[in-house]
């Protein structure tokens, strides 16, 4: 089983999505995104595109995250990082794959690993910081805690 089917069978089991709210991207996306971004991206990163990189249902509500979107992301990223700690360079090989509210975003490096670890940026904060050593695990862990805020509020 691949990592995509894995991840949709994950959603869809868990309540967090039905097959109609959980919209893939196409590798011509995929390959767009990657070709305007001029970054390679990592293999973990791009079955979580395939599953469900235009949506997926109830995962993560409220937050950036979905194609074509992600192109905005980057320039967000960048901007709000240099406005808050200009002495941090953003990484050339750094994706920003999830922001929040405008004023958090998470990200990888492209090229360092086909799983890469997951960095976490807050304004008004030092700097980002390491959240997990993979972008798999930062999956996991958001799908579990979307379960639980679900279920605690009785949806």
């Amino acid at each position: 089983m691949t990592l995509s089917a894995t991840i949709r069978g994950q959603l869809l089991s868990l309540g967090l999505a039905r097959n109609e709210n959980m919209v893939g991207c196409s590798e011509d996306e995929i390959d767009q995104l990657e070709a305007e971004c001029h970054l390679n991206l990592p293999i973990a990163y791009r079955e979580f595109l395939i599953a469900c990189g235009h949506g997926g249902g109830k995962f993560q509500v409220g937050t950036d995250w979905t194609y074509p979107e992600l192109l905005e992301l980057q320039a967000t990223g960048r901007f709000l990082m240099q406005q808050n700690v200009p002495s941090v360079e953003f990484p050339l090989n750094a994706f920003v794959f999830s922001s929040h509210q405008g004023y958090q975003f998470l990200y990888f490096h492209c090229g360092v690993s086909e799983d890469p670890p997951v960095y976490y940026f807050l304004e008004n904060e030092t700097g980002p910081s390491k959240v997990v050593p993979t972008f798999t695990s930062w999956l996991q862990g958001c799908i579990q805690d979307d379960v639980d805020a679900y279920k605690e509020l009785g949806d």
